[in-house]
């Protein structure tokens, strides 16, 4: 959404008061037009986001995970049919998912097909997709909600939670060392809570393209990691340590985790 046509993040160049990569703007009118009213030539990456959500939605970046609306149908299909084989056939029919990050809706389109009885919310921040979502969607048992702490909890408790290249920021972090100033790990460690707190017991969390491990989250000791089928080319978000430091591994092997406690294991 924001990185797309009309812009293009420089290499080299360094903003004089943050000295993070710049981002040069050709184009982008809406950009473009607060940009000309602030007076600014160019933007850190981090502040030219704040800005827009600043504008756009009268809140800042920091409240949210993943900005990028990118979605399509389909996207995953080896682990949503790896998901479906986890879960027993008698328990489909009342099974309860949420779609983290749900976009224009195409996720939630999609996990009908996986699981055809399931009731199945998707949060969103984007007013503009939620109602592109809502408008397109004939599915009674599929509802749309703007993504809040709240809504979240309110919605559940889930048997499902897809958070799929949502728990990151992504394109910026790909350029950065240091991820504190654009999505640290606190954040995302609240987030992982929020699930923690909706998913019932023996439910499963799936979660693809993170900036960071699940294992290192204060509620992992909760959760039994189950291998699925190999996933490491839909792995291209860079990952950071729990101190924000980018980490120089490979992709993990583990995208499927089960609850099975309520309270923290060792």
């Amino acid at each position: 959404m924001l990185f797309r046509m009309g812009s293009r993040i420089t290499h080299g160049l360094r903003c004089r008061a943050c000295a993070r990569p710049t981002v040069l703007l050709m184009g982008m009118k809406r950009i473009d037009k607060i940009v000309k009213k602030n007076g600014f030539l160019c933007l850190c990456v981090r502040e030219l986001v704040h800005l827009y959500y600043a504008r756009m939605f009268g809140v800042s970046a920091d409240e949210f995970d993943q900005i990028e609306t990118t979605t399509a149908y389909n996207r995953y299909p080896e682990l949503f049919d790896s998901v479906r084989t986890l879960i027993s056939p008698r328990d489909t029919a009342e099974i309860r998912i949420l779609s983290y990050g749900c976009s224009t809706g195409q996720e939630c389109w999609t996990l009908r097909d996986y699981f055809p009885n399931a009731h199945i919310i998707g949060l969103d921040i984007n007013e503009r997709s939620l109602r592109t979502a809502r408008a397109e969607n004939t599915d009674a048992k599929i509802e749309f909600f703007r993504s809040t702490p709240e809504n979240l909890v309110d919605h559940g408790p889930y048997d499902l939670i897809f958070a799929l290249s949502v728990l990151c920021r992504w394109p910026e972090t790909q350029f950065v060392n240091d991820a504190s100033r654009l999505y640290p790990f606190e954040k995302f460690d609240e987030t992982i809570a929020l699930f923690d707190v909706s998913l019932s017991r023996g439910g499963l969390m799936v979660i693809l393209n993170a900036n960071y491990h699940f294992s290192d989250t204060q509620v992992s000791g909760r959760y039994e990691p189950l291998v699925g089928i190999g996933l490491s080319q839909h792995e291209c978000v860079h990952k950071f340590s729990t101190n924000n430091q980018k980490l120089r591994e490979g992709a993990p092997i583990e995208w499927i985790f089960k609850k099975i406690a309520t309270e923290h294991t060792v």
